[in-house]
């Protein structure tokens, strides 16, 4: 498997990244207990309030001292309003189809990288498309973003951002919220695993995100084929469900369009989507 690379975080970090939430409240001697509501209290404001789609501050959002306070939480858990922001990504564009069915988002990173969004609008349902890294390392030969050079992983946080940046978008429109995602923008999801199951958690998680947080089964990571994380998915997320990019009827044509298929052979691949099938709780599909 590709060799998984890291971004150097700054000193800040994305509120929404939970693990990162947690160390900070432990940091500060404020209980862990406390971030569910914390966190779905901003969410909600995050999304219901006025003002620009991606606010720079929690002041913008009406969030101050006071609202950490009448949330039980400490004064000294009120740094956590200096230290983070309500978006540590920008949306530098939002350019919406004439038909208005989709949003494509370009989001600029912390460290000046950009990674894609789009929002799709369906008659039923509104899923959005998500990234889980700045570039890839695939190489696929059908896939722009293969084309482009691996710069690393999107943290927890940036995942969820877009998730909720797609709530807000939605909401200021008067439109349906989000109720679907598909890990199928910037990125192979499987090789920054821990990322990407740490953000379908929080994404799925009405403690975390309340009336905006997903059902997990309205969840779908598209994968080329890493089949020790397919396999480890089974265990970490079963409800999930997994779609795999084969594009090929046969082992030879794949290894000429997937240059990772050089190292997985179908039937392994096939193998591991049997697991997900066998857990009858999420769906498995081959593209």
């Amino acid at each position: 498997m590709p060799k998984r690379l890291r971004r150097q975080r700054p000193e800040s970090f994305s509120f929404w990244d939970f693990p990162a939430l947690l160390q900070f409240l432990d940091s500060l001697d404020v209980k862990r207990s406390h971030a569910p509501a914390l966190l779905r209290t901003l969410a909600h404001k995050l999304v219901t309030a006025g003002g620009a789609a991606d606010c720079d501050t929690w002041e913008e959002l009406g969030v101050t001292d006071q609202t950490l306070l009448d949330l039980g939480l400490p004064r000294k858990a009120c740094e956590l309003l200096t230290r983070t922001k309500p978006f540590s990504s920008r949306l530098g564009t939002a350019m919406t189809s004439a038909d208005q069915s989709t949003c494509k988002m370009v989001l600029d990173l912390w460290d000046g990288h950009k990674v894609e969004s789009v929002i799709m609008r369906h008659e039923d349902r509104t899923t959005i498309c998500v990234s889980s890294q700045v570039g890839c390392q695939m190489g696929c030969t059908f896939c722009a973003t293969g084309t482009l050079p691996m710069v690393g992983d999107l943290d927890p946080g940036e995942i969820v951002e877009q998730l909720l940046l797609a709530q807000r978008l939605e909401f200021q429109k008067g439109l349906a919220p989000v109720r679907n995602c598909v890990f199928m923008g910037m990125g192979e999801p499987l090789n920054n695993y821990d990322s990407v199951v740490a953000a379908v958690r929080s994404m799925t998680d009405l403690g975390q995100l309340g009336g905006y947080a997903l059902p997990q089964s309205r969840v779908t990571i598209s994968t080329v084929g890493v089949v020790p994380r397919m396999k480890q998915l089974v265990r970490d997320l079963p409800g999930l469900s997994l779609a795999l990019s084969l594009h090929a009827p046969t082992q030879e044509l794949r290894e000429k369009i997937v240059p990772s298929a050089k190292h997985v052979s179908m039937e392994d691949l096939l193998s591991a989507m049997d697991l997900h099938l066998e857990q009858k709780t999420a769906r498995a599909m081959i593209e």
